[in-house]
């Protein structure tokens, strides 16, 4: 249980990019008169979450297969945990170089790629990605699906 808490906030950020994404994506469908790729943006979304729990499946499968050789277990955690340290700086560059203008960022590819696969598409990326996040977190920081699963639930309440 000392572990809740901070699951619950890795899973609110995670939670809350997502769903900013695909609400800003939402928005400018609606703003620029194409709401009738709503269903795709949706549709990317969900086979985004799909995947997502597909890599964590994998990431577990692959977890509890090497932990049972003790040393291959460190070395597998130890990679866990520096790609997630890689991606948590990525992160915090790309926030310092796109924060102000994410909304701009995300509008823009949006449009550039205007069409039912396109928006599926960066739909998927974006929630994907995120997802992936959260699957290599859960791994690298021992949380409980419990504390992440509320903290992406809190953020789709807020989002919502």
């Amino acid at each position: 249980m000392e572990n809740f808490l901070p699951g619950l906030i890795m899973g609110f950020r995670e939670g809350l990019e997502a769903f900013l994404i695909v609400v800003i994506i939402l928005q400018y469908l609606k703003k620029s008169g194409n709401i009738t790729f709503r269903k795709n943006a949706f549709s990317g979304a969900l086979v985004g979450i799909l995947a997502s729990i597909g890599i964590g499946a994998i990431l577990f499968y692959i977890s509890k297969s090497i932990g049972k050789m003790e040393e291959l277990s460190k070395v597998w955690e130890s990679s866990a945990s520096i790609l997630a340290l890689i991606l948590i700086t990525t992160f915090i560059y790309w926030m310092i170089k796109h924060g102000r203008n994410m909304i701009a960022e995300v509008q823009k590819q949006v449009k550039t790629n205007l069409s039912a696969l396109g928006i599926f598409s960066i739909t998927f990326i974006m929630v994907t990605r995120e997802g992936a996040e959260i699957a290599i977190f859960l791994f690298a920081g021992k949380y409980t699906l419990l504390s992440i699963f509320s903290g992406v639930f809190a953020a789709l309440i807020l989002q919502y």
